[in-house]
């Protein structure tokens, strides 16, 4: 997944997902879209409008985000325990 389908995933409020998959493939868009933020900005500057126009998506984001560094500083602890 590229950084423009990661947006139009998290923005796009009539796209229809796959039940089974939904909440896959939008952890991944947020990874993505997290990810090459910077560069989606340069190229779209009204992204962060897009973004808020979205209930609650910019919270997601923080949330997801926070997680993932979470999850990374526990992995990282567990690695360098052994």
């Amino acid at each position: 997944m590229d950084g423009e389908t990661a947006s139009r995933i998290l923005t796009n409020t009539n796209l229809v997902l796959p039940l089974k998959s939904e909440k896959d493939i939008v952890d991944t868009a947020k990874t993505v879209f997290l990810e090459e933020y910077d560069r989606l900005m340069e190229q779209d500057p009204e992204l962060e409008e897009k973004v808020f126009r979205v209930k609650g998506l910019m919270s997601q984001l923080l949330m997801h985000r926070k997680k993932k560094v979470k999850n990374y500083r526990r992995r990282k602890t567990s690695i360098t325990e052994d």
